[in-house]
Order: structure tokens, then sequence, then C-alpha cells
């Protein structure tokens, strides 16, 4: 019994590990499938610190409390830069090194046109955490969310 429970604790550890030490495409991953279920960090957003580096997450909390209820500065699906979806091709590309920061690039189609998103991380010690996700028209979540309401 005691080999047992020395077991199961050890495979506890080591899940633990493992989540705090997930990939940044990982952690990109397992965002759109959050986003996609009845418990989007978005919405439910006890959760968005798995994946928003802290100054991320405070901007985002803050616009929710400003808007009060009504449409804050995020006018649109900030995953899809879209209000409306049909998304198609979507692939998540491996992490690349660009000079300090780390990217995950999304791609995807969205009612037959082609988009790119670039996600910008941090390793943080609770693992990787989203600081930016930049779109192609020049715009950000971050600076979204920095600009007047």
């Amino acid at each position: 019994m005691r080999s047992f429970l020395i077991l199961v604790v050890a495979l506890c550890t080591a899940t633990i590990v493992v989540a705090a030490d997930l990939s940044p495409k990982d952690v990109i991953t397992q965002f759109y499938r959050a986003h996609r279920s009845k418990h989007d960090p978005l919405d439910k957003t006890d959760s968005l610190g798995r994946y928003f580096a802290p100054e991320l997450l405070k901007l985002y909390l803050k616009d929710i409390k400003e808007a009060n209820g009504e449409v804050g500065r995020v006018d649109s699906d900030p995953l899809y830069n879209a209000q409306l979806t049909e998304i198609s091709d979507f692939t998540i590309s491996e992490a690349e090194r660009v000079g300090t920061e780390t990217r995950v690039t999304v791609r995807f189609k969205n009612l037959g046109k082609a988009t790119r998103i670039v996600y910008a991380l941090i390793h943080t010690p609770d693992g990787w955490r989203i600081t930016d996700i930049r779109y192609e028209d020049g715009s950000s979540l971050k600076k979204i969310l920095q600009s007047d309401l």
C-alpha cells in the first residue's frame, strides 16, 4: 500500500511539473481549445492568468471593469481579430525566437480570407504567458487595451 501511495504522489507531482512546463505552442493550443469550450477564459476571467502575462491580464480586466457590462475596447474576438468567424485551415506554428521575444504564429482562413496572428510570449516562474497578440493590420491586443475607451 505504501508503494502505491508513493507512486500516486510521484505521478501527481510529474503531472504538475509537466503542466507548468508547457511549450509556447502548447500554451496557445490550450488557449484556443479553452476559448472554444464552455469555460472560455476570455469570459470566465478567473482562468485567464494561465494564458496572459500579468501586464496584459491587468489591462484586459481593467477594460472589462471600465466597460461596465457594455462593449469595451475589445469589440471583436481577440483570438481571431473578427466579429464573425467561420474558421478553416487552422494551424499553429512552433515557437521561434526573434531577438529577445518568443513568438508563435497562428494561421487560418476566416470566411475564406487568409489570416495570420502572432502571439508574443515570455517565460515566467509559472510558465509561458502571452504578452501581446498582434494582428496583420498593425494593431495588437495590448495597443487596443491601452487606447482610450
